[in-house]
């Protein structure tokens, strides 16, 4: 069995850089956490999400 090896989207941060500042991560993981808590969107679309983010993920679960 060969190891999937796959591209970086986007290049490593400069030493001593941060990738993300701050309140835009907290920002973005609070948006996450209310986005997994919803309850009113049909299974259909939920898989659609679900698929469309592992592609951009690269994780294809």
């Amino acid at each position: 069995m060969t190891a999937i090896v796959r591209e970086r989207r986007l290049p490593d941060p400069a030493a001593g850089e941060r990738p993300v500042a701050p309140a835009l991560g907290a920002a973005i993981g609070a948006y996450q956490d209310a986005v997994m808590r919803l309850g009113g969107i049909d299974p259909v679309t939920t898989e659609l999400v679900r698929l469309r983010c592992a592609r951009q993920h690269q994780c294809h679960t």
